[in-house]
């Protein structure tokens, strides 16, 4: 009985492993920035993930490439223009509202 055990267990431990190593960065921005500085890529993803997730369907979530942030909330945009419009908006209220840094 335990000989049974211990292979059934192996086969657990083999295939969680197998999911494990699945998830590879190599070849992404994540990738390249954590080999070129010397960290860890999975680590850049979490933290993406942490201040930009968007949620994609399905019960996924991804980082958002163009998000702005502030303490009350994340706004996410399709494009990297629409980002960058929304960026010059806030950062003219900020000006007329005497918050501009």
């Amino acid at each position: 009985m335990k000989p049974l055990v211990y292979f059934f267990f192996s086969l657990l431990l083999a295939a969680a492993e197998a999911n494990a190593q699945a998830f590879i960065l190599k070849d992404t921005p994540f990738g390249r920035v954590g080999e070129e500085h010397n960290i860890d890529p999975l680590l850049l993803y979490s933290i993406s993930l942490h201040v930009s997730s968007r949620y994609v369907g399905n019960g996924l979530i991804t980082p958002s490439p163009f998000a702005i942030r502030s303490p009350a909330l994340t706004k996410h945009f399709d494009t990297k223009e629409g980002a960058e419009a929304a960026l010059l908006t806030l950062r003219a209220m900020a000006f007329e509202q005497g918050d501009a840094r």
